[in-house]
């Protein structure tokens, strides 16, 4: 029986991982509130030509540079204001970074089955799964990271041609205007441990400062083009936006120390036997400097960031890069059996995801799932799984390939279930498809009570009114506001003027959206008197 070559291989995983990511990319809602704020902001940038000065609900948002916006919209450009256009370049991100990731682990290795395995083992881990399947900031900035460390490596190993100095640069610019600054630890990082585990050396040239320059340029571009306009943006991202971020309580997503350390282990699931079999090598083996290396970057990286107050999961995506490479490394130096045990672990474990799938409609009502599509699902991991093992000779790669089904799986029942399960992962995408196909609805005002709800706008196509008492979503920075317009959407409930607004709001043509846990207290009650019938959506209820 003929065996599939490594390039084959190679090329059919980039050619799976894409059109499986394609798959179903729009049969789900927009979710709240990360995904959705994002989509809208990109909505309103694209509605009113403004580039310069993102808007959320009318409002500057000015939390991040513009450059996930500027993806997004040429995504709506191409496919239209919805989902799949919202998506679809997080996907091709995710193809290039599987590019990237083997270009920079052949530069490590030298070996371009060690370089195929870390990529394969990169595509599987569910960090980056999750950081490709929610309109954020993460894939994009992750993607932008992996270039500037893929053109640093070429740098290091060519020191005589200097665009690689300068393409490094430009992608670290690239970084400040995705992200800003915290983007740029990971490269840093990687420079610094390169140099004291590797004793790379290099020289700083006059092209260092020039390739400097053009990062600052490129880096500062945005916020110079603002400063006539907002002269103190650069202090509001420095006080604001990273220093808060970093050192206090604020935007509610304060963790415990210790959150990374434990989360870290379910997020690189089908690889932490393997992360903790080569941290335990760095400490027993310290002649093997790979090891010691990739291990560096990932305790720097989990201490670093269990220090800083706000925690998300996604803060760290760029570990799965360092992950990837400790996992080959070990790998390679791994005897057969453990690869064929370390095989059967990865289909148990699929197994196990696909049962629990299966079985959770049963377990909760709540969850729906289409039986029909989910065999289809396993089929088609059952037939990877068989074609691995009767074409693919290499035994390291056999055990990669395996895990990249893994990976093929958990993208798919990712799209099935939450295709079938919209409001549970916290999307207003059918109750707005309700509203908008409902006569008596569709012309309504809607109001929604103590918390930020953008894809109610998106979705209806029309302004919102928000009702803030207290929710952190809804405590908008109106600092850059230079016009009032803004006040008629936003009612303040703790003032005196916020009352006589909600006097008359509810007496007019609205429709209350309610959360379910967080429902008017007693004191409005005689709000929601003025609106006698009632719709429930599970998490929301909706008054009219």
């Amino acid at each position: 029986m003929r065996k599939l070559k490594q390039k084959n291989i190679y090329y059919l995983a980039l050619f799976l991982v894409f059109i499986s990511s394609l798959i179903g990319l729009g049969s789900w809602g927009l979710t709240e509130t990360s995904e959705s704020r994002y989509a809208q902001i990109s909505k309103e940038m694209l509605q009113s030509d403004n580039y310069l000065q993102p808007k959320l609900l009318g409002i500057n948002h000015l939390h991040k540079p513009p450059f996930t916006y500027y993806i997004t919209t040429i995504g709506y450009k191409i496919f239209g204001v919805n989902e799949f256009g919202a998506r679809f370049f997080l996907q091709v991100a995710l193809l290039i970074q599987l590019i990237l990731v083997f270009k920079i682990a052949d530069l490590f290795f030298k070996n371009r089955r060690m370089a195929l395995n870390t990529m394969l083992i990169y595509f599987s881990l569910p960090l980056v799964l999750i950081s490709v399947r929610n309109l954020t900031t993460d894939a994009y900035l992750n993607t932008f990271i992996l270039g500037s460390i893929y053109y640093w490596l070429k740098f290091t190993n060519r020191q005589e041609i200097k665009l690689y100095l300068y393409l490094f640069f430009v992608f670290l610019g690239l970084i400040m205007n995705t992200k800003g600054p915290v983007g740029l630890v990971f490269p840093i990082l990687l420079i610094l441990t390169q140099k004291q585990v590797l004793r790379i050396k290099f020289k700083i040239s006059y092209h260092f400062i020039l390739a400097f320059l053009l990062f600052l340029v490129i880096s500062l571009f945005w916020m110079g083009l603002l400063y006539k306009e907002i002269p103190s943006l650069f202090n509001y991202f420095l006080d604001e936006q990273i220093l808060k971020r970093i050192g206090t309580k604020s935007y509610n997503r304060t963790k415990p120390f210790w959150y990374f350390l434990v989360i870290f282990p379910i997020i690189i699931i089908p690889w932490f036997f393997i992360v903790f079999r080569g941290l335990k090598l760095n400490f027993l083996k310290g002649d093997e400097k790979a090891i010691k290396l990739f291990s560096l970057n990932i305790l720097i990286i989990l201490l670093l960031f269990s220090s800083f107050t706000t925690k998300l999961i996604l803060y760290i995506l760029p570990i799965s890069l360092f992950v990837s490479l400790l996992c080959a490394k070990v790998l390679s130096i791994s005897e057969e059996y453990f690869l064929k045990k370390y095989n059967l672990y990865l289909i148990s474990l699929l197994g196990l995801i696909l049962i629990t799938i299966s079985i959770l409609p049963i377990l909760d009502a709540k969850f729906s799932i289409n039986y029909f599509k989910l065999l289809l699902i396993i089929i088609f991991c059952g037939v990877l799984i068989l074609g691995t093992y009767k074409f693919i000779r290499f035994k390291t790669v056999k055990t990669t390939a395996i895990s990249s089904i893994f990976g093929l799986g958990i993208l798919l029942l990712s799209t099935l279930f939450f295709s079938n399960n919209n409001i549970q992962i916290n999307s207003v995408k059918t109750i707005l498809d309700y509203i908008n196909n409902t006569p008596e609805l569709k012309n309504k005002t809607i109001v929604v009570y103590d918390y930020l709800l953008p894809s109610a706008s998106l979705y209806s196509g029309k302004d919102i009114v928000t009702i803030n008492n207290g929710h952190n979503t809804t405590e908008r920075d109106t600092r850059f506001e230079k016009e009032n317009n803004w006040r008629k959407f936003i009612i303040n409930a703790k003032s005196e003027d916020g009352i006589k607004r909600m006097d008359s709001i509810f007496k007019s043509d609205i429709i209350l959206f309610s959360r379910k846990k967080h429902e008017l207290p007693e004191k409005f009650r005689n709000y929601q008197n003025e609106l006698p019938n009632k719709l429930d959506f599970d998490k929301w209820i909706l008054y009219y």
